[in-house]
């Protein structure tokens, strides 16, 4: 064998030596590598789950404070006259479809008059939620008139309302006073077709707000936009000489049934005390639901004033909690940030 070919075949067993050495290096370093990844993966994982879950309260705090600030709009059926069906049909229709309704005081509508609901009737509905409010009539002294409406009320050990309603072009606000002096705080008016819908401040010494007859021309899209607008209000006015006898019972019963979905119910996702109490809908499902809740001028007023008061203390919180949750994340993100740096430092 020739010197040329010893080395040569020494030369090929040495590129084999290499080879095989840097092999079972790399091997050696793969699997430290693997074993490393292992571990690294170990320490972030918890910590990474505990971040999402952190992340989730945050976006549903966002999501129950929207719910806890929706502020239902608010609808009254005001019955201009109290003829005895208000008491024999119309009540018991109401009652089970879970609304009430307000009864309008004058002179000429009074409990015990002629063909009208009996005083014990006026303090049942009074009793069951219902609410009353003064309807002015034309011809007489604002002030004469609340006088002589007072000494009704006052003889008949009936309460006072503290809202009252201006039919077409009796209200002025020179009458502000009269009324500040008869402890009324509600002024309702006439409203327009397309502009039925009013938001106005109930934080304010007056609180207004408007009335429509009860089926007019747009009533269908002014629900709709009642039941979608935080903090609005709408009133229907019904006069039984004029429309209970073409608008029956059926039909009264059919527009309470179109309501069921908007109406506010308590036991299916209000927001109280700070926790929800929906079993079957989601919050993003509360939040898109239209939201109604037919009650009393007083009712309405002390709902939205609740709101409105607490307004700023419940984004205080928010933003306390909101800030707390952010800082345990960003925590937690500088906790893998730093164990992966570690990780590159070691390779």
């Amino acid at each position: 064998m020739t010197l040329r070919r010893i080395i040569r075949i020494l030369a090929i067993l040495l590129v084999l030596l290499l080879i095989a050495a840097g092999g079972w290096y790399l091997l050696r370093f793969d699997r430290q590598d693997n074993a490393r990844m292992r571990e690294l993966y170990t320490q972030v994982e918890p910590l990474q789950r505990e971040r999402e879950a952190l992340a989730v309260q945050r976006k549903q705090l966002d999501s129950d404070y929207a719910l806890m600030m929706r502020d239902p709009a608010s609808v009254q059926i005001l019955f201009r006259e109290l003829d005895a069906k208000l008491f024999s049909d119309v009540y018991p229709v109401m009652r089970d479809h879970g609304t009430v309704g307000v009864v309008g005081l004058s002179i000429a509508q009074y409990p015990g008059r002629h063909h009208q609901i009996s005083p014990e009737q006026y303090q049942h509905l009074i009793k069951d939620g219902w609410g009353n409010c003064y309807v002015y009539e034309k011809g007489y002294s604002l002030n004469s008139w609340l006088v002589q409406m007072e000494a009704f009320l006052d003889r008949d050990g009936l309460t006072r309302p503290t809202a009252i309603y201006f039919p077409d072009n009796t209200y002025s606000e020179t009458m502000l006073d009269i009324l500040r002096e008869h402890g009324v705080t509600t002024v309702v008016l006439p409203g327009e077709t397309g502009r039925a819908v009013s938001v106005t401040d109930p934080l304010g010494e007056f609180w207004y707000t408007v009335a429509m007859p009860w089926n007019y021309t747009g009533v269908n899209a002014d629900m709709e936009l009642l039941s979608r607008t935080d903090g609005a209000n709408l009133t229907y006015t019904m006069s039984f000489s004029n429309l209970w006898d073409a608008f029956d019972k059926e039909a009264f019963t059919a527009v309470l049934d179109s309501w069921a979905d908007m109406l506010e119910k308590e036991e299916i996702g209000v927001v109280q005390n700070g926790g929800l109490y929906a079993e079957t809908e989601s919050t993003e499902e509360l939040l898109e639901k239209p939201l109604i809740r037919p009650c009393t001028y007083e009712k309405a007023k002390e709902m939205h004033v609740q709101l409105q008061s607490s307004e700023n203390a419940q984004a205080a919180e928010l933003l306390e909690k909101q800030q707390e949750l952010d800082a345990q994340i960003a925590a937690l993100d500088e906790q893998i940030r730093e164990l992966y740096d570690q990780w590159q430092i070691g390779s």
